[in-house]
């Protein structure tokens, strides 16, 4: 009987271990680009962000107007970059780089000129006001509180 030849080893498929290393260094490099960057990124407030956040606390005003059946104030310190309600809560902060502006009728500012009031009456009615949040960059969202309706409506854009 002849011998038969002894089968050729061959090299399993696979990584080698340099290759397998060069590759987790690969993935270590994009992970720490990706979290640098996310840990760089600023968490601005923007005046869409506050005017939403305002709108709410508006829509709760003409809420507890009507269900308890009496006019409640909703007050908003443009000096102070602040609004509150109910009053005597904790007032709400806007960001240092937002302004606040607000046109309602001279009987609702008052007397130092720097604190607006915006009434909501049981009727479901209101004082009517215009409030505009405005930042450096020239974005700005705007809420208009119907006189008739008081509901406010929020409005988004960029500045001419």
């Amino acid at each position: 009987m002849s011998a038969r030849p002894a089968p050729a080893l061959h090299a399993e498929a696979g990584f080698t271990l340099v290759e397998f290393l060069v590759t987790l260094a690969i993935l270590a490099l994009v992970l720490g680009s990706v979290g640098s960057t996310l840990a760089r990124r600023e968490n601005r407030v923007t005046p869409l962000m506050s005017a939403e956040s305002m709108q709410s606390m508006l829509f709760r005003a003409r809420s507890d107007a009507v269900l308890k059946g009496r006019n409640t104030l909703f007050a908003i310190n443009a000096g102070a970059k602040q609004y509150v309600y109910p009053a005597g809560s904790t007032p709400v902060q806007l960001p240092d780089d937002q302004e606040v502006r607000m046109i309602a009728g001279s009987e609702f500012v008052s007397p130092e000129g720097s604190t607006y009031y915006l009434v909501f009456r049981p009727d479901g009615s209101s004082s009517g006001a215009e409030i505009l949040l405005r930042n450096a960059a020239g974005t700005e969202a705007r809420i208009e509180v119907n006189w008739l309706t008081g509901l406010p409506r929020l409005r988004v854009g960029t500045s001419q």
